[in-house]
């Protein structure tokens, strides 16, 4: 039985982006689960490049920091990105850290509910990819008991993770 090769993330450095691209399409090529590409330097920006360098590999924003842009900008860019991947693209979201808000200079209020919520009004983009919630706390997960379609969980603690799935069918695990 052969192994079963991981996801793998990728962070595309200034300077490094085309490689990081060619590097993509050798992941795919070796047969890779999948790749994820960390808020570092523009995930959305190197998921496009994503979307157009391969073919067959699931991708996803590994967390994209909701504060970075509107719900309406990235429902336009992640309509774009499920569309020209052919539905390979899963949209990561999270709220950041402390640093990440003073950098991006915005003052988190509450916030994965309302944006889950933002986010997944904008049908008129075309449809959306399924959302994966970075959820650390109890709190954060409420959006998923709300709406369980198209939504999973990443960097979850496992006894979250087990009330979560316990109670709603269908809820996928990162």
């Amino acid at each position: 039985m052969p192994a079963t090769l991981p996801a793998l993330n990728l962070i595309a450095e200034p300077g490094f982006r085309r490689a990081t691209l060619d590097t993509a399409r050798e992941i795919e090529r070796r047969g890779f689960a999948g790749i994820s590409v960390s808020s570092s330097f523009g995930n959305m920006s190197q998921s496009v490049g994503l979307a157009l360098a391969t073919e067959r590999i699931p991708f996803a924003t590994a967390i994209a920091p909701i504060y970075a842009q509107s719900a309406d900008e990235f429902a336009q860019n992640a309509a774009y990105l499920h569309e020209v991947s052919g539905g390979r693209f899963q949209f990561g979201i999270g709220i950041a850290h402390a640093p990440a808000y003073v950098r991006m200079e915005v003052k988190p209020g509450k916030p994965l509910g309302d944006f889950v919520a933002k986010f997944k009004s904008h049908a008129e983009y075309g449809p959306l990819p399924p959302v994966i919630l970075a959820t650390l706390r109890k709190r954060m997960i409420r959006p998923l008991r709300r709406d369980r379609r198209g939504s999973g969980l990443r960097q979850c603690q496992p006894c979250t993770y087990g009330r979560i799935v316990g109670h709603r069918a269908g809820v996928e695990a990162r």
